[in-house]
């Protein structure tokens, strides 16, 4: 089962984020969920594990974030986040089936006043291998899992094995 690590920098939207992942998700299929709190917000939820960190960075804090998660997957996430129904289902499917892949879902926009998405409008981005950045609009439904703001996914031994993030990145989108 995975473990659910979420970077924050900003408690407004954090209950928002909590809330719907355990409304989207079974809480018997999620191990437990970790935050990162890297300012220092006195963040504190019942069945929310906290790790209190100095300002180190999203990469840092999720690294070792990873170090006290219980979990056999690992799912990286910000605080502005918004799952489609069944998303983790789908991403632990992929990862049980090819335990040494990275996934990243669809991401859909959210409007942070609204807490609302676009249900067909899809934006899907990365890094090309000339390291231009690859972004298109998906205007179709899809079967894939999806998220506002981004998501990394992978088996813990994976992690692992690859040394986790790179501990010099301190803000990023380039995981």
């Amino acid at each position: 089962m995975p473990s659910i690590i979420i970077y924050s920098t900003d408690i407004k939207y954090l209950d928002h984020t909590i809330d719907e992942i355990l409304d989207t998700t079974s809480q018997d299929f999620i191990d437990e969920i970790i935050v990162c709190d890297d300012v220092g917000m006195g963040y504190n939820r019942s069945g929310v594990k906290v790790q209190v960190t100095s300002h180190i960075g999203r990469a840092r804090a999720w690294n070792q974030a990873s170090l006290m998660s219980v979990g056999k997957q690992l799912v990286f996430i910000r605080d502005k986040t918004k799952p489609s129904i069944d998303w983790l289902l789908r991403l632990s499917e992929i990862l049980d089936a090819n335990p040494q892949t990275l996934v990243s879902p669809i991401v859909h926009i959210l409007d942070l006043n609204l807490w609302a998405t676009e249900i067909l409008r899809w934006k899907r981005f990365g890094w090309r291998w000339d390291l231009n950045l690859y972004d298109r609009i998906y205007t179709d439904t899809s079967e894939s899992p999806a998220l506002s703001s981004y998501c990394i996914a992978c088996t813990k031994v994976w992690f692992n094995e690859l040394g986790g993030f790179d501990n010099g990145m301190r803000s990023g989108a380039g995981e």
